[in-house]
């Protein structure tokens, strides 16, 4: 399949998942506030039924294999050793890396953070908090990291060999993931552009989206549990 074909196929399966992160935070806690049902339906359409469409589309349809956007084995001189110790890196990036820039970043008046957060909607069946929290950990990690690492990443470097621009990936890859998280507030939108500048210069090197999977699920029940 030719360059123009399989970015057409990209963003066709990722501009559904995409928007809604974009735009959720007009509607979820509305949602939430009428129903709590209401809230985690529309969580699973935008991260369990639009993504999972999208990935049918890009596969079946597009003939895009998901190996492709990372979502692939290790090669034969990774041994186990080796692939924890890549998972654990990783995973430890993800957390310093969004933890410090946290508590670094600015506030703003003018973008403060929602009154309102996934923690809330995870309380409110405290019997069922664990079964909640590793649902939402395991969704956004899934589909954050294949959305706007894998796929970016084919799009600019991977379906273009030898001409790949990275700088461009990494800086598109990172305004995306921040974009998605503007309802949390200015603190939020410069911790996540920071962790996505990083995630995605290490994506560059290490082109297997498993371990940053692990990492994002890793931070977000950190984030969440807290």
């Amino acid at each position: 399949m030719d360059r123009d074909s399989t970015r057409r196929w990209i963003l066709l399966a990722a501009a559904p998942t995409v928007a809604l992160l974009l735009l959720n935070g007009f509607w979820l806690e509305a949602a939430y506030r009428r129903s709590v049902g209401l809230f985690w339906a529309l969580d699973a359409l935008q991260f369990v039924v639009a993504p999972a469409l999208g990935i049918w589309m890009l596969v079946r349809l597009g003939g895009i294999p998901l190996s492709r956007a990372g979502i692939r084995g290790f090669g034969a001189g990774y041994d186990m050793r080796r692939v924890l110790a890549l998972f654990v890196f990783v995973a430890l990036v993800f957390v310093a890396t969004y933890h410090g820039a946290r508590l670094a970043a600015p506030s703003a008046a003018w973008l403060p953070p929602s009154e309102f957060g996934y923690d809330q909607a995870i309380g409110r069946a405290p019997g069922l908090k664990p079964v909640f929290l590793v649902y939402a950990a395991v969704t956004a990690g899934f589909v954050e990291e294949v959305m706007f690492r894998g796929l970016p990443f084919l799009y600019f470097v991977a379906a273009e060999p030898g001409r790949g621009d990275v700088a461009r990936f990494v800086a598109v890859s990172a305004m995306l993931f921040s974009a998605i998280h503007w309802e949390n507030g200015l603190g939020e939108l410069v911790a996540t552009l920071v962790l996505g500048v990083v995630v995605a210069v290490l994506y560059s090197w290490i082109r297997n989206l498993w371990p940053f999977i692990a990492g994002h699920i890793v931070t977000d029940l950190v984030w969440l549990w807290e």
